[in-house]
């Protein structure tokens, strides 16, 4: 018996370092990004001013619509986030990415890290409640390591900066009751403007 267990014992470190292989081949080998929209330049320099329109919109009782590729053309051109959650001594900031699906949004943070693409993202929970709305982590990934969203908290930091980075779009949040999300869009509901209406 003791040898079967020694076997058994055997067998199973020798399986440990490919597990580990593998995971850390999940969390290096970055969450493809080929399907987020607006990750590009737009062909032309024209656009419409996102928060200008956005807040006038909301403020004067009325929906306002955009698409995944505006809105990540609008935080590309927005965004100048520098690190300072204790990986930019080898790690550089190259994006953040906001995939939007019926399901509600998955925001992306892109880095290279040691020259090689890595990616954390977090999917969220938007609901409507007193106060405004409230956002809540749902899950994410490591690269492409599906992890609960307590795993998050290790870059929470990050995540957190990221947000803080983003004010203005926070802001405008805020002056909606509601966001309805498709596949490629949102739609933000002022306060008055029942979801259900057009």
């Amino acid at each position: 018996m003791g040898r079967a267990i020694k076997q058994l014992v055997g067998g199973a470190m020798a399986f440990v370092p490919l597990v580990l292989a593998a995971i850390v081949g999940l969390v290096f080998y970055g969450e493809p990004l080929d399907g987020i929209d607006g990750r590009r330049p737009a062909p032309s320099a024209g656009g419409r001013d996102f928060l200008d329109e956005a807040t006038r919109a909301l403020t004067e009782g009325r929906r306002f619509r955009c698409t995944e590729a505006e809105l990540n053309r609008h935080l590309a051109a927005a965004l100048r986030v520098r690190e300072s959650d204790g990986f930019e001594a080898f790690s550089e900031f190259r994006g953040l990415w906001i995939d939007l699906q019926a399901s509600g949004p998955t925001v992306i943070i892109e880095r290279e890290v040691l020259g090689l693409p890595a990616t954390v993202s977090a999917k969220l929970r938007l609901e409507a409640g007193e106060g405004g709305l409230r956002v809540s982590v749902r899950g994410g990934k490591f690269g492409r390591l599906p992890v609960p969203a307590g795993a998050l908290r290790l870059v929470r930091e990050g995540l957190e900066h990221a947000a803080a980075a983003c004010a203005p779009e926070t802001e405008l949040i805020n002056l909606a009751s509601d966001i309805q999300f498709e596949d490629g869009s949102l739609q933000l509901i002022p306060e008055g403007n029942a979801a259900d209406q057009p």
